[in-house]
């Protein structure tokens, strides 16, 4: 079975949890749900979304369908509501077969490709992404832009009769790893950042501590949810004085005054040496 390491935290702002995933690693299964609409409601609607896609994978549905399927479970939960109920919750789901992956999600929880490099799989259902990818706003203007949460897809709240869930797929190969994480990581960390993380450490498990780690650093505004499935490349670990050695490759180098190691005591016995054959070239000379 491919390894993985998962961590969830309510973060350092709120008093509850309404992420939750799922880790079936003998389906080739692993999902993440950032629950919408309140203390209790989102956790429901996230718990709902992970059960209904583990047991429907399980069963032989494929990914989408039992995405689809999720979709239709929370908004039963609504239906069965006595009061008015905006509950939801985001996905983002990874099926391995063998080396084959598909990912298939809804709303702005995100898949990662990691190979010592970075590159996010999947495109936020969100309405500033859709102004992002018009040509509308800038990117630096998308970070802080005052409808950023605001989705554009999910599962339960948009009232949509369908998940409409967007799929990716691929071959991972040796010395890959997938990122699965929710928008309270995103949103505290850039994509330089969980680069950063990953790449100073060596296993699954550290890895996923230095993002949670990190994002809880810059604030833990969210819940915070990551989970890494995969062999991480050989040797990417490297020591502080390693890193600075790599930074300074191609600088313009100062001109040093004598080699280094070379003592002023070795140097005095050369001149010594060299006065001494003088002297005695001179004598034989006579």
């Amino acid at each position: 079975m491919m390894p993985f390491a998962a961590k969830t935290h309510p973060g350092l702002r709120r008093s509850s949890n309404e992420d939750s995933y799922a880790a079936a690693p003998q389906l080739g299964l692993w999902v993440v749900a950032d629950g919408l609409g309140g203390h209790s409601e989102g956790e429901i609607a996230s718990a709902i979304a992970c059960d209904v896609i583990e047991r429907d994978v399980g069963q032989g549905a494929s990914l989408t369908s039992a995405i689809e399927h999720a979709h239709r479970e929370v908004l039963d939960e609504i239906q069965r509501r006595e009061s008015d109920s905006n509950m939801g919750t985001t996905v983002v789901a990874l099926r391995l077969d063998g080396s084959e992956y598909e990912i298939a999600w809804v709303g702005d929880s995100r898949a990662y490709l990691f190979d010592g490099q970075l590159r996010q799989l999947t495109t936020d259902h969100s309405a500033v992404n859709e102004l992002l990818q018009s040509g509308a706003i800038a990117p630096e203007q998308a970070a802080n832009h005052p409808q950023r949460h605001a989705l554009s897809r999910s599962l339960g709240v948009s009232g949509s009769n369908h998940s409409d869930a967007s799929v990716t797929s691929g071959k991972l190969k040796q010395g890959q790893s997938i990122l699965l994480c929710t928008d309270g990581v995103t949103d505290e960390l850039s994509d330089t950042e969980i680069l950063s993380a990953l790449r100073m450490n060596r296993s699954l498990e550290t890895q996923a501590d230095a993002v949670m780690e990190a994002a809880l650093g810059n604030g833990g505004h969210d819940n915070l949810t990551v989970v890494l499935v995969g062999e991480p490349p050989e040797g990417r670990q490297r020591s502080a004085l390693d890193l600075e050695t790599t930074q300074n490759i191609g600088e313009p180098k100062m001109a040093m005054p004598a080699r280094k190691g070379r003592s002023t005591k070795a140097l005095l016995m050369l001149l010594a040496v060299t006065i001494g054959a003088a002297i005695a070239g001179v004598w034989f000379t006579i």
